[in-house]
């Protein structure tokens, strides 16, 4: 088992030197921090995925981009040049 002898015993001195009021502050501020992150946690849940206009055409459907309508031509060449031959 893992000794924690020397993890308590810094703690114990930390927590010596501190006053109470010092101690429950940074308690509060660390709380404070994990409730902030999970609001954001839940208020980035609840907005969802942003939808970038300018990637949607006339219909609504996504837009394609460069690199795969370049892949799908790359491919039909493939099958026109494999049947030819």
């Amino acid at each position: 088992m893992i000794d924690l002898s020397a993890l308590v015993t810094r703690f114990e001195t930390l927590a010596a030197t501190l006053s109470k009021g010092q101690i429950y502050l940074m308690l509060g501020i660390g709380l404070a921090l994990i409730v902030l992150s999970l609001v954001a946690i839940v208020f980035q849940g609840q907005r969802g995925v942003h939808r970038d206009p300018a990637t949607f055409d006339v219909s609504g459907k996504h837009k394609k981009s460069r690199s795969a309508r370049n892949g799908q031509i790359l491919a039909r060449f493939d099958q026109i040049s494999t049947s030819k031959a």
